[in-house]
């Protein structure tokens, strides 16, 4: 039986790759056609979770904290 193998990349990989693409996802989220996909997927997730109920978008979308 073959033992199944898991990489697990070192932190600081992962905050360089973090620091390189919050830039770009901040600024994707800020746009209208961003704000827009946005509140697509949630309205799908609502249905997809308990059909029938409906869902605000989040005013929060675009917000830097």
């Amino acid at each position: 039986m073959k033992k199944e193998q898991s990489y697990q990349p070192p932190d600081d990989a992962l905050e360089a790759l973090a620091r390189c693409l919050y830039p770009a996802m901040v600024a994707y989220f800020e746009s209208a056609e961003g704000r827009r996909e946005f509140a697509e997927w949630q309205a799908r997730q609502a249905t997809e979770k308990s059909p029938g109920r409906e869902v605000k978008p989040d005013s929060n979308v675009g917000r830097v904290a």
